[in-house]
């Protein structure tokens, strides 16, 4: 799904361009027009993530112009497709981008300590697993972590250390700040540390 904040205008918009769009009554032995080049344009917003723009060319394109029933049928399936990829970025956002594998490299050292997870991203939360890929083995159950603020997402997981068949809780905050994740881990006792990862 691809999705510019910047690009994506107010609904508002969107229904200020309905209300405002003439009706033209097809004439009786005319020929259909010739839609090519709108439903390229209308292509072309959808993948620029320009969905409400791509709407709003649908409405104008069946409202001036005489259609053949395939091209009203195309139109409106175009519609539905900028509508839905529209309600995904409301629910979304770029969050999704945020998916995938991350790792963290601690100062002076040149090899990745700990991966993470992403998956399920969104704007209300997001699920996360990190584990120790050398050393001593730790495991990190973040598991679902929700959006307390516009600053993190904070879960209550816990702490697997297998090379001593010991567990703690813990309190995890995430931080996502476009080219690195930040990784803050609460201990029982108290004790905060904190790791950065990056793709």
């Amino acid at each position: 799904m691809k999705a510019d904040t910047w690009k994506v205008k107010s609904a508002a918009v969107l229904a200020a361009a309905v209300m405002a769009v003439p009706v033209i009554m097809p004439v009786v032995g005319y020929a259909y027009d010739n839609i090519t080049n709108e439903v390229i344009q209308i292509n072309d917003f959808l993948d620029r993530g320009l969905y409400l723009e791509a709407m709003q060319n649908c409405v104008q394109t069946k409202a001036w112009h005489y259609l053949s029933p395939e091209d009203i049928e195309i139109l409106e399936e175009l519609y539905n497709d900028a509508q839905g990829a529209y309600n995904n970025y409301l629910k979304y956002g770029t969050m999704y981008l945020y998916e995938g594998t991350w790792t963290c490299t601690p100062p002076g050292e040149s090899a990745p300590l700990i991966e993470l997870q992403i998956s399920n991203a969104s704007n209300n939360s997001v699920h996360a697993y990190a584990t120790r890929i050398r050393g001593k083995g730790v495991e990190y159950y973040i598991g679902t972590a929700y959006r307390e603020n516009p600053e993190w997402y904070q879960s209550g997981g816990s702490i697997a250390y297998t090379a001593y068949g010991t567990s703690e809780y813990a309190i995890y905050h995430l931080y996502f700040k476009g080219s690195y994740i930040a990784l803050d881990i609460e201990h029982a006792g108290g004790e905060y540390e904190t790791y950065y990862f990056y793709r």
